[in-house]
């Protein structure tokens, strides 16, 4: 685990064509932002935003609107930037 109290896990599965389950832990409350971004930099869905308590949190997205390539799971927090990639089908 990072020293800074979060973990991004990665998604699964990976590739996916509908539902992708994203995973993160924070060992603190702490505000967060939890996006899925192409890799032009664009954001395509924003999965959480604003403050969360302690523990394993976890979202699901629904990538059937989503063009075939790969996404970069993007977790922003106070402590600093975690990515994880992810493949679309």
């Amino acid at each position: 685990r990072p020293e800074s109290g979060v973990l991004l896990l990665a998604p699964a599965p990976n590739p996916t064509s509908g539902t992708a389950h994203l995973r993160f832990a924070l060992d603190a409350p702490t505000d967060v932002s939890l996006v899925l971004i192409d890799l032009l930099g664009r954001q395509r869905i924003t999965v959480a935003a604003g403050l969360l308590g302690v523990g394993e949190h976890a979202r699901q997205i629904d990538t059937a609107g989503l063009a075939s390539g790969v996404y970069v799971v993007v977790l922003r927090t106070p402590a600093g930037v975690q990515t994880k990639r992810l493949t679309v089908r």
